[in-house]
């Protein structure tokens, strides 16, 4: 699949194998499974929200939950 694209093969897995990537995607496990992350797409706002299109109905419903989330975040004091 790489190499289709024009990456060296060998290159690309030492690169997805280093520390510093696997550090990333342990992150990224780590903070699907805090927010309950089930399928994709999922947009959490500010850390606090989380919405889905299976939460929503439609993709589009998800956006326009997003864009209301996004107008209530800032019209709040910042926190901290």
């Amino acid at each position: 699949w790489v190499s289709k694209r024009g990456v060296d093969p060998k290159s690309f897995m030492e690169a997805y194998k280093s520390f510093g990537v696997q550090s990333m995607v342990q992150r990224a496990d780590q903070t699907a499974r805090a927010y309950k992350i089930q399928g994709v797409p999922t947009m959490a706002v500010d850390g606090r929200f989380v919405t889905s299109a299976s939460m929503t109905g439609s993709h589009e419903a998800t956006l326009k939950q997003v864009d209301q989330l996004l107008t209530r975040v800032r019209g709040e004091p910042r926190r901290g």
